[in-house]
């Protein structure tokens, strides 16, 4: 009602008998009395229907497993006769409450959404391959499937396809690290010849990682990691496909490599060598979920084949993914199914019946993957034969549910676009990865107890042992668990302060951490998990800025282009380039994270006690952290640190390499010299900054404990319990060669053979 009316009366701002402000309206004016109060209470009426309906609709919502009572005459009795057994309630009641609250989820470190339903269709969207859909019960039980017994195979086939349940410990976890190196002997695939432009994309499970581009490179080295979480080890395949980038027209596929896991050993051990680059059109993997259902068309036999999904297809697209579909064939019916776009684990849910079939024919279902540009390429396909589906001894099991593998098509050659290929069709080139799979069994958290108490209490001194056994490939590794396991407890800094107090007592000035031991590789791990945000903040206008650059601030004179040949205008606008990251960094000293600041504190107090004499270690000492490990490498790679998606042009590119060096040549307080005689004119911005630098190093790290926080970092999603497996699993495979080690050493004690002690009984 408007303001100030009550039923018929007039209120407040109306004198009573009068209009309201509606009454002006074209509808004419309002009236009241007994009419207008019988069609409030219609409206009151219609609004709680229309809530009734909402909440009904939301309880339907949260019921969506259980089979729906169809409307269908014939089908209304059938559903209600199927009901879930004790297995299927207690997927509802899964489904309904969500993961147990001490269950991490196996590919996210994300915390896990509020909210029951949001948090099941997460688990849902993510890990099932469930047939679930509860609509397609009616499709199923159609006219045609009216038997008890058939009705029991159908809803076992809905409800007993393998799902994803997030698990609870104990329970096995499978991590696969692909690290590519480099490649070599690639062709030239350029459109105007003489090069290419190479990256290498890595496609696991439909998850996908990219590399950066290195321009005109036919032998390219990229030395790039990347990790991820494997749900099926014995059928997910690792697909490495190098790939030409072209500016214009699509981007040309120059040559790939599949690795099945199933193939690599389970205990963590590397393997590394050069694999030959193959076309991609080669490439068949993966496995196709079919169901087959008998119909009686009384003397006739019919067949309905349903196509539920597909796993561990292979990318044929640029996007590291495919658009695939199914083309079945079955004596003269021929049916096709829907494009399920980028997925490599693409679920259908379709249905085709075939009447009157021969059971001698094979059912031949192809996959495709769609293009729009071009022809459709081949996947690969499955033969299934109907004679034991429709055997007389087969009278009680018409319904046939399995996975099957995808196989070449033999009676044809394979299709492929001659744009995604080499231009003679052959892919050349060799591409050296290493690829490591591990298997860890997540054990309960009080059977973790004993090696916490150790780790937390003997970390120092255990250490320094099996840094001496365990690989040098598998030191980074050790680095990060023992990162997460630490910054769980908050006790990061004590850990990297005693590791750097080792390690400065067995060096000497001129190798000051210069290789990558563990400490070094525990700072640099700390600066990325802490740090991204203030690098983000700090550097993007930057960054921004040199993307936008469309001139060229070459220095070396031998890669002069047309037009771009003016050292000093050159000169200039790499000074306005280096001038805007130097002010970046130094303008936000404030916002560096202070537990990093406190680490590197630590560095120079104790560079300054062991090496007084000299004068500038502890400014080197520092600065070797901070900035050649930390800005200079964000400059020169912003893609690998979460800048920007796109790899730079070549002008950019070149703009960010130079203003890294010229960086880092302040960084370590030194000038140009005959090395890189181009370089020479930027000695006179070092010189006049050095001051500068050794301010900023003084105030980076004048900072005390009192100041910061001890409070552990509980935001950054870690699984301190997948730290503890990999921990657990990497002493176990060290600990004889550690005792041997300590055995045969002069310098070690009772002490250090009571912590391997503990740590074994632990």
């Amino acid at each position: 009602p408007p303001v100030g009316m009550v039923g018929g009366e007039a209120t407040g701002g109306f004198e009573s008998g009068g209009r309201s402000p509606r009454s002006q309206s074209p509808r004419g004016p309002l009236r009241v009395g007994t009419a207008r109060e019988g069609r409030v209470d219609a409206v009151e009426a219609r609004l709680e229907a229309r809530l009734e309906a909402r909440e009904a609709r939301k309880d339907a919502r949260d019921d969506r497993i259980e089979p729906p009572q169809s409307p269908h005459p014939r089908t209304k009795s059938m559903t209600a006769d199927l009901q879930p057994g004790p297995r299927v309630m207690k997927e509802v009641e899964f489904v309904k409450r969500g993961p147990p609250q001490e269950c991490q989820r196996p590919h996210s470190g994300a915390p896990r959404p509020e909210g029951n339903r949001t948090r099941a269709r997460h688990v849902e969207r993510t890990y099932s391959t469930k047939f679930d859909n509860p609509n397609i019960i009616r499709v199923l039980l159609s006219k045609d499937h009216e038997e008890p017994k058939l009705r029991e195979e159908l809803y076992k086939i809905v409800h007993e396809v393998p799902r994803f349940r997030c698990p609870q410990p104990p329970y096995t976890d499978y991590s696969l690290s692909v690290s590519i190196a480099e490649a070599r002997n690639l062709p030239a695939v350029n459109l105007g010849g003489g090069g290419s432009d190479p990256y290498c994309s890595v496609t696991v499970e439909g998850e996908l990682y990219r590399t950066r581009t290195l321009w005109n490179d036919l032998e390219p080295f990229w030395a790039e990691t990347f990790e991820c979480r494997v749900m099926n080890p014995k059928t997910a395949v690792c697909q490495c496909t190098v790939w030409d980038e072209e500016r214009v027209l699509m981007d040309q596929i120059i040559g790939a490599v599949q690795i099945p896991t199933r193939s690599l050993p389970f205990d963590g051990t590397s393997q590394e060598k050069w694999y030959s680059l193959a076309p991609v059109a080669s490439f068949v993997s993966g496995e196709i979920q079919v169901a087959l259902i008998r119909r009686d068309l009384g003397e006739e036999q019919g067949l309905r084949i349903i196509v539920l999904q597909a796993r561990n297809l292979p990318s044929k697209d640029l996007n590291g993914l495919s658009d695939p579909y199914v083309k079945i064939r079955l004596g003269k019916n021929k049916f096709r199914s829907k494009v399920a776009k980028a997925t490599l684990n693409p679920v259908w849910q379709e249905i085709f019946d075939c009447d009157f079939v021969d059971p001698s024919q094979n059912v031949v279902i192809s996959i495709y993957d769609w293009d729009r540009f071009s022809k459709d390429d081949f996947i690969g396909e499955v033969k299934i034969s109907c004679a034991a589906l429709f055997s007389k001894q087969n009278k009680l099991r018409p319904v046939d549910c399995k996975w099957h593998t995808i196989r070449p098509d033999s009676a044809k050659k394979k299709t492929t676009t001659a744009s995604k290929e080499t231009k003679d069709g052959k892919a050349k080139g060799e591409v050296r990865l290493r690829v490591r799979l591990a298997e860890d069994i997540i054990l309960k958290p009080s059977d973790y107890s004993e090696l916490t108490s150790v780790l937390l209490h003997h970390s120092t001194d255990i250490m320094p042992i099996f840094v001496q056994v365990i690989p040098a490939a598998d030191m980074d590794l050790l680095a990060r668990t023992l990162l997460r396991f630490f910054t769980n407890y908050g006790k990061e800094v004590e850990l990297m302060n005693a590791l750097c107090d080792e390690e400065v007592r067995h060096c000497n000035v001129d190798t000051l951490f210069r290789g990558n031991s563990l400490f070094s590789r525990l700072v640099d791990n700390y600066m990325k998990l802490i740090g991204m945000d203030y690098l983000h903040n700090t550097l993007t206008p930057f960054v921004e800025e040199a993307y936008a650059l469309k001139k060229s601030c070459e220095m070396d004179p031998t890669k002069f282009s047309k037009g771009d040949s003016d050292p000093e205008k050159n000169k200039a606008l790499l000074l306005q380039f280096v001038r805007m990251a130097f002010n970046a960094v130094f303008n936000t000293l404030a916002k560096i994270p202070p537990k990093l600041r406190l680490v590197l504190s630590h560095v120079r107090s104790v560079i300054m006690a062991k090496f007084p004499d000299a004068a500038e270690a502890h400014y080197i000492s520092v600065s070797c952290f901070f900035f050649l490990r930390f800005i200079v490498p964000s400059i020169l790679g912003p893609s690998l640190f979460g800048f920007t998606r796109e790899r730079p042009s070549p002008i950019p590119e070149r703009a960010l390499t130079l203003t890294a060096k010229t960086l880092q040549n302040l960084a370590n307080l030194c000038e140009f010299g005959e090395k890189e005689p181009y370089m020479k004119p930027m000695n006179q911005f070092i010189r006049d900054h050095i001051p500068r630098m050794k301010e900023f190093l003084e105030k980076l790290c004048d900072i005390s404990e009192e100041k910061v926080s001890v409070s552990r970092i509980s935001d950054l999603g870690i699984d301190r319990y997948k730290a503890l497996a990999v921990l657990q699993r990497m002493f176990s495979k060290h600990l004889l060669e550690a005792r041997r080690t300590v055995a045969s050493s002069t310098d070690s004690d009772a002490s250090s053979v009571k912590f391997l002690e503990d740590l074994a009984k632990a």
